[in-house]
């Protein structure tokens, strides 16, 4: 295929969104083995006419506009159909909801909660009620859970008051989770002894920058781009194009502090276990120090972690030097180098290896990400 004979497809997506980096990293996936596309990437503001939609030969909507494109174009719209859509023949692709509250709820009942709650997004959108719905579902018959907007309080905070002690909160999505805890730490309710918090997206800047770090769950969103890339694709080489819709499901849930609250401070040797390796994270700490310092012997103090936190002391504190690295890079200037030389891991690159597996980037990618995000 010749350069002229490449076909112009225009994306709109709002860049500054991370859910839509990962789907335009999906689309350039599919078109890097499998086409040869023009494309151009626009924000949805600078779409402001018809004629910027002239000659292309397809278009991959991310974003709702309020221009009308001409049905002679094909459209793989990377949301969910509304009333208006269905009067434009375009195909769509968009979350499973029910995959997001099932996971969470697995999640926070194998953690051995009996307590749990949601809270919705404003304006109470649609993909915000199915994942409560399926949330709720998910739980163990008879199981209390209590959905915000809830009758009789009159605002978020009051009703986060409200609950009881130790239930399992999941918002509808990361931004939600903050607020609700920043409302949290304002109320003096600590996270996660007394509310434990997933949210959904996984927007690292944000989920790392909590003050309690959050539990967050990512969907497929690089996957999603790559479909979606795919169906636009047949939409232009069909004579009669189909006009499909599909979706997509959850990538991986990553786990940080908001959610790890289980039966530990039942047990005061777990939060002396735990203090110590919070404070002692940077140090060469071995899984026979935390036994020692809880007088206990290797085997029972693996045995306890198992029970209470359903992970291993070795990854308790995989966790918490990773943790340490990000709040490092994040609050400070000081050199990649020297923050894996202070991690408490064995060496450079075994700690930039293990930083990478945990938050999906590099630490140099990091740093730019929170460098480009205090810019905006």
């Amino acid at each position: 295929m010749n350069h002229s004979a490449r076909k112009k497809v225009l994306v709109i997506l709002s860049m500054n969104d991370e859910a839509n980096r990962k789907k335009l990293a999906g689309i350039f996936d599919y078109t890097r083995d499998n086409v040869r596309w023009e494309i151009t990437v626009a924000e949805p503001q600078t779409i402001t006419n018809i004629k910027q939609l002239s000659k292309l030969h397809g278009i991959l909507l991310g974003n709702r506009i309020d221009i009308h494109i001409p049905h002679s174009i094909p459209v793989v719209a990377m949301f969910r159909p509304s009333h208006n859509d269905r009067n434009r023949k375009m195909s769509h692709i968009f979350l499973d909801n029910t995959d997001v509250g099932r996971i969470a709820a697995k999640i926070f009942i194998n953690a051995g909660f009996s307590s749990f709650a949601y809270i919705n997004a404003p304006s109470l959108p649609i993909w915000s009620n199915e994942r409560a719905a399926a949330f709720r579902s998910a739980l163990p018959e008879g199981s209390p859970c209590r959905i915000w907007p809830e009758e009789g309080f009159s605002n978020l905070s009051e009703w986060l008051t409200d609950l009881p002690k130790r239930t399992a909160v999941l918002a509808s999505e990361d931004t939600v989770a903050r607020d609700a805890m920043l409302m949290c730490d304002a109320h003096g309710i600590e996270i996660p002894r007394d509310l434990a918090f997933i949210g959904v997206d996984n927007d690292e800047l944000l989920c790392t920058s909590c003050h309690t770090p959050l539990t967050s769950i990512e969907p497929d969103f690089r996957r999603s781009g790559f479909i979606t890339a795919k169906m636009l694709n047949e939409m232009m080489s069909a004579r009669h194009p189909l006009f499909m819709t599909e979706r997509y499901g959850v990538n991986r849930v990553i786990e940080r502090t908001s959610s790890l609250y289980t039966e530990q401070y039942n047990d005061r040797r777990i939060d002396k276990a735990l203090s110590m390796i919070n404070s002692r994270s940077r140090e060469h700490i071995q899984v026979d120090d935390v036994a020692k310092a809880v007088n206990m012997s290797r085997r029972s103090a693996e045995l306890m972690f198992r029970q209470k936190l359903n992970r291993s002391i070795g990854e308790v504190i995989r966790t918490a030097r990773l943790d340490s690295m990000m709040q490092r890079l994040r609050d400070t200037d000081a050199s990649i180098t020297d923050i894996c030389a202070e991690s408490g891991f064995a060496s450079e690159s075994y700690a930039k290896r293990a930083f990478k597996a945990r938050f999906g980037k590099t630490m140099g990618a990091f740093r730019n990400c929170r460098q480009r995000h205090l810019q905006l």
